[in-house]
């Protein structure tokens, strides 16, 4: 893959250090699947993890389509990146013991795209724990999207403390069931323009809830 060309017609928008991370998508549904497509066209290298297969419902939301169906996930994924970046995928869950970032990368980032609170608490306490350069959980509920980025101790502090409700006080809802394809989207271009804009040096606030629908922030 010619690096040069691929990235021409980004160089001057997409910061040195972040083509040169790595970042792990921790999920591969609504949020999970645009963000990894995404970030294949703009960092060094992409790990996504998940055990789930494409199932027929997951194509109304999801960046799956019916040649995918049966596959896992990771593995679909995989076939549409083939030729653009540097993808690597692992079907089964997040963390393992003796995971590492590649030694090829300069920064370290993860993308929590998981279904359940319990699953997010878990990935957030193993970035905090392996000093990663910035944690990010999506979350998606209809046409609302939730976007937390951490970077420091007293982030996860706040985050563990007040935004971790239990998987008994959240709605039952499967990833996506009440989602739309642009949410999604919009969100994994959230995602990918936040880390891009720490890379620059510009501040993104720790909180980011958007109404998408409306286009509208609803939270101060």
């Amino acid at each position: 893959m010619n690096d040069a060309a691929l990235f021409c017609r980004q160089s001057r928008l997409v910061e040195p250090s972040f083509r040169e991370a790595e970042v792990m998508v921790i999920g591969a549904g609504m949020v999970g699947s645009w963000t990894a497509l995404l970030l294949a066209r703009q960092v060094h290298t992409v790990s996504v993890w998940d055990d789930d297969i494409v199932s027929l419902e997951n194509l109304g939301t999801q960046a799956f389509n019916d040649l995918d169906v049966g596959l896992y996930k990771v593995t679909a994924i995989e076939r549409q990146t083939f030729g653009i970046g540097n993808v690597v995928v692992r079907s089964r869950r997040f963390p393992e013991p003796g995971i590492h970032s590649s030694p090829m990368c300069e920064k370290l980032f993860v993308v929590s795209a998981v279904d359940s609170m319990e699953g997010r608490r878990r990935i957030a306490e193993w970035c905090r724990d392996e000093i990663c350069d910035g944690f990010i959980d999506g979350r998606v509920l209809g046409e609302i999207a939730a976007r937390y980025f951490l970077t420091s101790s007293e982030d996860y502090d706040w985050y563990l403390e007040n935004k971790m409700p239990s998987d008994e006080d959240v709605p039952p809802v499967t990833c996506g069931a009440t989602g739309t394809p642009y949410v999604g989207m919009w969100l994994a271009s959230r995602i990918v323009a936040t880390l891009n804009n720490h890379c620059k040096g510009i501040p993104e606030r720790r909180e980011l809830v958007w109404h998408v629908g409306l286009n509208q922030d609803i939270v101060e």
